[in-house]
């Protein structure tokens, strides 16, 4: 993240920090709902539109006409999906090639730019230094075009940071990182050392393949994972150890293929072992995986644990195979384990249950989806 880049996150957190306390002082309570709401005179009614790029339907929300108003921006006329791809479509962070700095002219790894003409590229030193004045590529503006087409424009002619790689030492391979060291195709993150093929990290250490990952060491193949210790293929756990396939699990330790543990030790698919069971048998899970691999329908054979010096020590130091599959396929892999970013309305599958509730379970999905209460009793 560039230093610009920091002060501009500082300072939205504290408008939302101003929005959050006055909605604090006018909340009243909602005997109905059984909690409280935040109070506002003279909110629009809920609005139905049509989206001008999908033109499937979108509700506009009370609360968002409030939310544009004290923004003083009019409403949206994408849907919110469509919002979503627009904003990432300008997050082309993991592809990388060869340029050559426009300043110095000198060859240098950058971030590959999606427009019809490249835009000048400058390498990270020039790119913060005094040597060009960003006022040199103004221009007038024109009311006879239209402002994109003149923004457009704009973005062509200007030159761009390379990478957004701050204070990196042996990390040329990286993008949108800060204080990164000895870190090789990872994307987005900070104080992190002896990282490779990872997407989303802070204060992550000697770990492989993860995605969105807090406070881990010695992890390989995690999603959504933090502040764990040798954890491997394992998804949305916290504070766990020496474990693998884990799901959503909570403080466990040396357990194997299990899901929504808290608090656990020595459990193989949740079933409970003793130390010296559990030491006998993980081994011979890991040895029947290899002898009785799982085939899909595309022919894939998946074995236990789907050459560069530095990846080769990680995987024998870690006791893994080596991977089959390249690190794009692997970080797809990864992200294809996350929800949709979109969501259903369902009624809780818990018998007897009469709650309703929103989730990014779609409705003809497998898995078994409690309201909170139910879960939380289920799992407590």
């Amino acid at each position: 993240m560039q230093q610009n880049d920091y002060k501009i996150c500082r300072s939205a957190e504290f408008v939302l920090a101003r929005i959050n306390a006055r909605i604090e002082r006018h909340r009243v309570p909602c005997k109905l709902a059984r909690h409280s709401v935040p109070f506002r005179a003279n909110m629009p009614n809920q609005e139905t539109k049509q989206c001008q790029n999908c033109q499937k339907d979108f509700t506009i929300e009370p609360e968002d006409f409030d939310f544009y108003a004290k923004i003083k921006v009019p409403p949206p006329t994408f849907c919110p999906e469509c919002r979503l791809v627009r904003r990432m479509s300008f997050m082309d962070s993991l592809s990388l090639c060869w340029r050559t700095c426009g300043l110095c002219g000198k060859r240098t790894i950058s971030r590959v730019y999606s427009n019809e003409k490249s835009p000048i590229v400058y390498c990270n030193k020039y790119w913060w230094s005094d040597s060009w004045d960003p006022l040199v590529f103004g221009t007038r503006y024109n009311f006879s075009q239209p402002f994109f087409e003149q923004f457009k424009a704009l973005l062509s002619q200007a030159p761009h940071p390379n990478l957004i790689n701050r204070n990196g030492v042996n990390s040329d391979y990286c993008n949108i990182v800060q204080n990164a060291k000895n870190c090789y195709l990872s994307f987005g993150g900070s104080f992190t050392e002896d990282t490779l093929y990872s997407t989303w990290f802070d204060y992550v250490k000697s770990s492989m393949d993860s995605f969105w990952s807090t406070k881990n060491e010695l992890c390989y193949e995690t999603i959504i994972c933090k502040e764990s210790y040798g954890l491997k293929f394992s998804a949305f756990c916290i504070q766990c150890d020496n474990s693998f396939f884990l799901w959503d699990c909570r403080g466990c330790s040396n357990c194997f293929g299990c899901v929504g543990l808290r608090g656990k030790q020595h459990c193989i698919l949740n079933k409970q072992y003793s130390k010296e069971e559990y030491e006998a048998l993980a081994p011979k899970i890991i040895q029947h995986m290899n002898d009785m691999p799982y085939t899909d329908k595309k022919g894939r054979v998946y074995k236990y644990g789907e050459f560069f010096p530095t990846e080769l020590a990680f995987y024998r130091r870690m006791n893994l195979p080596l991977p089959r599959t390249c690190p794009n396929c692997r970080h797809y892999q990864r992200l294809k384990q996350c929800n949709p970013l979109r969501l259903w309305t369902r009624q809780c599958m818990r018998e007897g249950c009469p709650n309703t509730f929103e989730t990014s379970y779609a409705p003809d999905r497998p898995e078994i989806v409690y309201c909170e209460q139910c879960y939380l009793r289920e799992v407590v």
